[in-house]
């Protein structure tokens, strides 16, 4: 069974992707890596960034999905919301609250230190 996860991206309150990921969704995997790419990757917007998201995450036949933006359960664990210059996470089960926020540097340092690495 995997751990599942929605990563949402945003400009100002719109979601413009829900990228679905079928297993390694928690923080020290998919968290991790979505942070890795926020910290290093120069974009030109959030549509750009969106778009660097998913051909950095896709590098296989399966795992990573774009679903319909108006989808909320997918049976996740957990949730990642990115804002042009911040992120949300959100673990979902047993209960829905809030295990991060911050800034995309802030973000790496959390995944790190997960993982139990230091920046």
């Amino acid at each position: 069974m995997g751990t599942r996860s929605l990563t949402f991206t945003y400009i100002n309150s719109e979601k413009i992707i829900c990228l679905y990921r079928q297993y390694d969704g928690y923080p020290e995997g998919h968290g991790k890596e979505l942070a890795t790419i926020l910290s290093t990757t120069l974009s030109n917007g959030m549509e750009c960034l969106s778009a660097s998201i998913v051909a950095k995450l896709k590098t296989g036949a399966y795992n990573i999905y774009l679903y319909p933006t108006s989808v909320n359960d997918a049976w996740q664990e957990y949730e990642y919301h990115v804002y042009e210059d911040a992120v949300d996470v959100i673990k979902t089960y047993p209960e829905r609250h809030s295990i991060f926020a911050g800034s995309y540097s802030e973000f790496l340092n959390f995944c790190n230190a997960l993982q139990g690495e230091t920046a």
